[in-house]
């Protein structure tokens, strides 16, 4: 049996295919997407703040900040996040676009 090798990946230098000693493992079955799903809403959290301390570094270099107020005058800040919330720019006018499993 012959190692699996995505059509769109033969002759192109990265690594698109399964090829190796691991090539012949016998892989997961497939799973539906709302399997998976379920998987990772009940997998465990990846926080990269609390999984390494040294993400903490960046989280108090200051970032200039920039906002529209209402007299549509802008407002230029330099502030420290803190493992703050991010805004998302024009989340009123465009939407957010999330994963359908995200309520």
């Amino acid at each position: 049996e012959e190692p699996y090798i995505p059509l769109f990946g033969r002759g192109l230098g990265h690594e698109l295919r399964d090829w190796g000693p691991d090539s012949r493992v016998p892989r997961e079955p497939f799973i539906s997407e709302e399997v998976e799903d379920y998987k990772d809403a009940f997998g465990q959290i990846y926080d990269q703040l609390n999984l390494n301390w040294w993400w903490w570094i960046l989280e108090f270099i200051p970032v200039r900040q920039v906002w529209r107020k209402k007299d549509r005058s802008w407002r230029r800040f330099f502030a420290i996040n803190l493992g703050g919330p991010r805004v998302i720019k024009n989340q009123k006018r465009n939407g957010v676009n999330v994963h359908r499993t995200v309520k």
